[in-house]
């Protein structure tokens, strides 16, 4: 299933993951997200499993993978060049947990990080992503 923004979901029978682990830091830079919404996404993507094709990803600002009224989950590689990136649902999984569970500030989520992912090419390139208000 591909779309506009240029990201791809492409389904899989168990979970996947191609990213090593996260940086995690408060973003204050950004309108929070609404940590309510942010954990309805989390629960209702649990059960989902395959992983994203990161395309032609706008290189000016962070383009949504998952996304509520109030809580978006944005990508941008820090070199497009070395795309397209893949992310899998694991790692997804990972960064939301872990964000929910250690940067609330009571109903406010803000975060960002970087993740190194898998890349056409076969090596791992950095996409910075962050949680904020839509």
């Amino acid at each position: 299933m591909a779309n506009s923004t240029g990201i791809s979901w492409h389904p899989a029978n168990h979970t996947q993951s191609t990213c090593d682990p996260s940086t995690f830091s408060e973003s204050t830079n950004t309108d929070p997200a609404n940590w309510k919404e942010c954990a309805s996404l989390y629960s209702s993507w649990t059960s989902e499993n395959g992983t994203f094709r990161l395309g032609d990803l706008d290189a000016t600002g962070f383009t949504p993978i998952l996304q509520t009224t109030n809580c978006m989950l944005g990508v941008k590689p820090a070199d497009p060049c070395l795309g397209p990136f893949t992310i899998g649902d694991r790692d997804i999984k990972k960064l939301l947990e872990t964000s929910l569970k250690e940067f609330s500030k009571g109903t406010d989520l803000g975060v960002t990080g970087n993740v190194k992912c898998a890349t056409a090419v076969g090596s791992k390139g950095d996409v910075n992503w962050r949680i904020s208000k839509s």
